[in-house]
Order: structure tokens, then sequence, then C-alpha cells
């Protein structure tokens, strides 16, 4: 994926009565999460039913139209851009029907169609567990609405997590094994974390959450795109170069802190992860 460089345009938590109905089409993205009653959509001939934990995904250019029934529904919601544009503090959020389109506009409609990571996201998504998702949304809405100091940053991290956990919740909800498997998982992610200063081992893993390593290692990586000792790699060289730049300690106490048996089995493996020794990444880095 490209590196996000989001503007958020709109964020509000809203309530909408009774009975209503809408028809638009928009010319940003926007996420719509249905906290409390129904929400019926449309999207292209699509019909969808959103009841509470449902997250509506509406790209520019759709013709769509939502409708409440005989309940009020609680809908926070945000409209964005991915990428911050020229256009992104004054162009107009909804297009009124019949749609009417400018040369600019339709070139921010051309332009989207190209994000290519949004290409295997429904239009409707059901999470196993959305409260992250509202968790996060709902605090991104108080800094919208604070207009504190360097609120614009503070909104494109906000959004930056809030894309990354819907992305990464939406994976593991189409992942069978990994809800089955989450307890484990999050077990040997702590526990290597915990150890990330001496060797571990993947039949240690596995025995820990009694499961086999064959069937350990592949929930693992199915669920985190690498492998346990991968992982516990990226621990343990992070620990590496924080007491190679920053501590007093010499490479030789430091092989010993980090659980290599000798300082020539660390710098090797120093220098196969970085390129370089610990003595010249020390005197290159300061």
């Amino acid at each position: 994926m490209e590196l996000l460089t989001p503007y958020v345009r709109y964020a509000a938590d809203h309530i909408m009565e009774k009975n209503f109905f809408a028809e638009r089409m928009i010319l940003d993205h926007e996420l719509i999460y249905i906290k409390e009653g129904t929400m019926y959509i449309t999207e292209e001939g699509e019909e969808y039913t959103c009841p509470p934990g449902s997250i509506i995904f509406f790209r520019p250019g759709r013709v769509h139209s939502f409708a409440t029934g005989e309940d009020i529904v609680h809908q926070p919601h945000v409209h964005f851009d991915f990428f911050r544009r020229e256009d992104s503090e004054t162009v107009q959020i909804m297009v009124k029907l019949p749609v009417v389109i400018s040369p600019r506009e339709q070139g921010r409609l051309d332009e989207a169609k190209q994000f290519v990571f949004t290409k295997d996201f429904p239009t409707v998504i059901q999470l196993k567990n959305p409260l992250v998702f509202e968790q996060q949304l709902m605090d991104l809405i108080r800094e919208y609405n604070d207009r504190s100091p360097y609120r614009e940053i503070m909104l494109q991290g906000s959004f930056t997590c809030l894309w990354a956990t819907l992305c990464r919740e939406y994976e593991w909800s189409r992942n069978s094994i990994f809800p089955q498997h989450q307890e484990e998982m999050e077990f040997i992610k702590q526990y290597l974390s915990d150890h990330a200063e001496e060797e571990v081992s993947l039949d240690d893993l596995a025995a820990r959450v009694n499961l086999s390593k064959y069937h350990m290692l592949r929930i693992f990586k199915l669920s985190y795109h690498e492998t346990p000792i991968q992982y516990h790699t990226r621990l343990r060289l992070t620990k590496a170069r924080d007491l190679v730049l920053y501590s007093m300690m010499s490479v030789n106490e430091i092989a010993e802190q980090l659980g290599f048996s000798s300082i020539h089995s660390f710098s090797r493996w120093f220098k196969n992860l970085t390129g370089v020794s610990p003595a010249y990444y020390r005197g290159r880095m300061k």
C-alpha cells in the first residue's frame, strides 16, 4: 500500500431521525459506523441492511441512498481523502442529483478508481470485533472538533490508525482460523516481546499454547504475515540497535544481555541484518 497522506474533511457523531431517506453521490470517501439502530442502503442496484456494528464504506462517484425505519440511527462517520490534494479543503463533499460533474471533479473521481488498496473492500463490512474501530472513530471525531494546535497532523495519525485497524480486523474476520486461536496468538506475541533478549524456539512456543509446531506457525503467519521467529528477530534487532546507539555498554556486554553465546556470533547476526558491524553502526550513527 502506498504511504497515505490522509485529509479528514469532515467528522461527526450524528443521529438520523426515524423514516429518513436521502439519495446522493459523494466526491470523497466516507466511513459510517452504525452504533445504534438499523440503516438500509442501496448502491448501484444492491440493497443492504446494516444493523449495529456495521461499517459502511462509500466510495466517490457511486450513486447511493440510505434510509432509516421506525428507529433512529446513531451513525458516527468521517469524510476523507486518502491523499491530501490541492482541492481537499475546498471541493464539495456531496453532489446533488441529477449529477452534474465538472472537469475538476471528474479528475478526482478518475483518480479514486485507481486506488488498488480499496478494491477488495465491500460496501458493508461486518467485523467480528468492531469495538476497537468504534473507539478509534470516536477519538478521531473528538480530535476533529477540538481545534487544538497541530490538529491536522493529529487527524492524519488518527485516521491512519483507524484505516489500519479496519484493514487488520477485516482481514482477520475473513480468516476463519485466527478467531479460534486469537488468545494463543496474542500470548505468543506477548511472550516474544517479554523475551526479546533471549533465544526462542518454535517447539517451545508451540508447547506453551498446546498446538503443534506447524499448526502454530501457519496460524501465526496467516494472522501477522510473518513467522514468530521473524517477529522475534525484529524485536531483538530493535533492542540491539538501541543498546548499541544509546547505552554505554560494550559490544561484548550487549551480546551477553541479548543471549548470544559470544561477541562473534552477535556481530555476525547484527551484520547480516544491518549490513554493518555493531561497532561500525555505533560510530557511523553517532
